[in-house]
């Protein structure tokens, strides 16, 4: 059985009372795919559960658990900056169906008597019909968060659970970066929030063209803060940009990858050769 109302709000605001003031962003749940969960079809039944009832389709599916969530959320909002992001948003119908569930739970719990805090709507860009329509979808929304490792994996056509093919899963495949440009600009012609997650925010060779696109929140593991923050300590911006706008226009992995050792190896070269990591 899924958690009811009171258990997730339990959770939602411990997090947001031990971070307040800062910000904390909650995803809505992102489930199905590879990520499992008791609640729903099992993905082993599906022949290809990645591009199946997954993240927020699954929870479209089922507003009602969907919605126990928002509400659980958006009453975490009372003691915090509290924000909400919907999971593999593939264009902006799903994005209006969500938000209508947010408006619908917020007017609900107002009526209730909760006094809410304001809370930012954003989405995850994670699949190439989301990238497509960046620019409508930035308009509808306050924030973007590209989820990277999906993205990969749905512009490349690449399992990234298969072995057998899991190194054609490349974050610096041409194709990649410039979808990441795309969002990039879409979110700044908006004045939105941008911020990626996923590995390649912990990819030493990729951060500073990630910086140079313009990805300036980045989400990773804890246990790389010190890295990311001495990579981003040593980079500057206009060789970074500089940089991104010539990975653009390589016709291969190798050469991004070539192109970017070069580049910061001066800069990064003894930070690389710590991690014992070889471009």
């Amino acid at each position: 059985m899924p958690p009811d109302e009171e258990e997730q709000l339990k959770v939602y605001r411990d997090v947001a009372q031990v971070l307040a003031p800062r910000p904390v962003v909650f995803r809505t749940f992102d489930i199905g795919g590879d990520k499992l969960h008791g609640f729903s079809q099992n993905s082993a039944d599906v022949v290809n559960p990645a591009l199946g009832l997954r993240a927020l389709r699954f929870g479209l599916e089922r507003p009602e658990l969907l919605t126990t969530q928002l509400r659980a959320m958006l009453r975490a909002s009372e003691v915090g900056d509290v924000r909400i992001m919907f999971p593999l948003v593939s264009g902006v119908d799903e994005l209006r169906r969500a938000r209508a569930l947010v408006e619908a739970a917020r007017a609900a719990l107002i009526a209730e008597g909760h006094t809410l805090g304001r809370v930012l709507v954003g989405c995850m860009i994670e699949v190439p019909s989301a990238v497509l329509m960046a620019e409508q979808l930035a308009r509808e929304c306050d924030f973007f968060s590209v989820g990277t490792n999906d993205l990969v994996q749905y512009a490349l056509a690449v399992d990234r659970s298969n072995p057998s093919v899991a190194t054609l899963a490349s974050p610096l495949h041409p194709a990649v970066l410039r979808l990441l440009d795309m969002t990039a600009r879409a979110a700044q012609a908006a004045g939105i929030e941008l911020a990626i997650c996923g590995g390649m925010a912990a990819d030493p060779l990729a951060l500073p063209v990630l910086l140079g696109l313009g990805y300036a929140h980045l989400s990773v593991d804890v246990g790389y803060l010190p890295l990311a923050r001495a990579i981003i300590e040593r980079i500057e911006m206009p060789q970074a940009q500089a940089a991104a706008q010539r990975a653009l226009a390589c016709a291969t992995t190798d050469e991004v990858k070539a192109l970017l050792a070069a580049e910061f190896r001066g800069p990064l070269g003894d930070l690389w050769a710590e991690q014992g990591f070889e471009p």
